[in-house]
């Protein structure tokens, strides 16, 4: 059993609001962002480890943003076009900038209104699997480290 704040959680409804955290991110799409800040605060609120909260977070985020990277990477528009409502014309505006930055863009995937399509272009044009894993972690794990922190240091 698990104690917070005095009350007595049973392990069921402990590993519900931790299997809502990871898949609350890697369902997300960059479109609607704020569900992930609810989810974040409202565990940490209730004194779960935040750092636990980040790296199960990042995980579950990192993991579909790799996703739509391996979509990307197949390039199946018919997939594309029906399971992340993307239109092929948007995509084909950032495929320049990803032959241009290449791994390095996936610092940013984490970004409202563009990140699934940096992943997805990045995907498209075959960028290097390891490292574009690799920066897509880092830039999506600092978003949450942000927001952990900056909870911490308002309550």
């Amino acid at each position: 059993y698990y104690y917070v704040n005095g009350w007595e959680l049973n392990g069921i409804v402990y590993r519900i609001r931790i299997y809502r955290l990871i898949f609350s991110q890697f369902f997300s799409i960059n479109y609607y962002t704020s569900e992930f800040k609810v989810v974040m605060v409202g565990l940490i609120a209730l004194k779960f480890n935040p750092w636990a909260c980040v790296i199960i977070a990042t995980s579950g985020n990192w993991l579909g943003g790799l996703t739509t990277y391996g979509l990307g990477y197949l390039g199946k528009w018919e997939w594309i076009e029906k399971h992340l409502k993307i239109k092929k014309e948007k995509v084909e505006k950032l495929r320049y900038k990803m032959n241009k930055y290449g791994a390095v863009a996936g610092l940013v995937t984490w970004l409202p209104l563009v990140g699934d399509l940096i992943s997805l272009s990045m995907g498209l044009v075959k960028t290097k699997f390891i490292p574009s894993a690799l920066f897509m972690l880092l830039g999506r794990g600092l978003r949450y480290v942000f927001w952990t922190l900056l909870y911490l240091q308002i309550f």
